[in-house]
C-alpha cells in the first residue's frame, strides 16, 4: 500500500525493482488477503484508485506465494504482523524488508 500511496518513495522503488526482476518476492495468501482488505478500507479508498490496488494484487500472484502452512511461533509487537515473522522463519529468505519503525 505504501508503494501506491507514495509512488516516488522507497516502497515504490522496491516494487519497481521486483517488477524488473532484480529479486524474487515472497508473499503468502494471508498477506494478499490483508492487502485486499486494506484496499477496501475507507482510509485507503479515499486516496487510491481501486484499479491500482487490483493491479497490485494481481502482480502479487506473480510473486512466489508460500503455499505451506505457517506454524504460529512468533509474537510481533503488532499481533497482526506475527504471521510475517512465521513466514520469514519458514522460508528463510535472504532479506526481509519492513517499514515498521519499531
Amino acid at each position: 500500500m505504501s508503494a501506491l500511496l507514495s509512488p516516488h518513495g522507497a516502497p515504490a522503488r522496491i516494487v519497481d525493482q521486483w517488477r524488473e526482476g532484480r529479486f524474487r518476492l515472497l508473499t503468502c495468501q494471508h498477506q494478499i488477503d490483508e492487502i485486499r482488505a486494506a484496499g477496501r478500507n475507507l482510509k485507503f479508498r479515499n486516496r487510491l484508485q481501486p484499479h491500482l490496488v487490483g493491479m497490485m494484487l494481481n502482480n502479487l500472484y506473480g510473486a512466489s506465494v508460500w503455499l505451506g502452512p505457517l506454524l504460529r511461533r512468533h509474537d510481533a509487537a503488532d499481533p497482526t504482523d506475527s504471521y510475517l515473522l512465521d513466514l520469514i522463519e519458514a522460508a528463510q529468505p535472504d532479506y526481509a524488508v519492513t517499514g515498521d519503525k519499531r
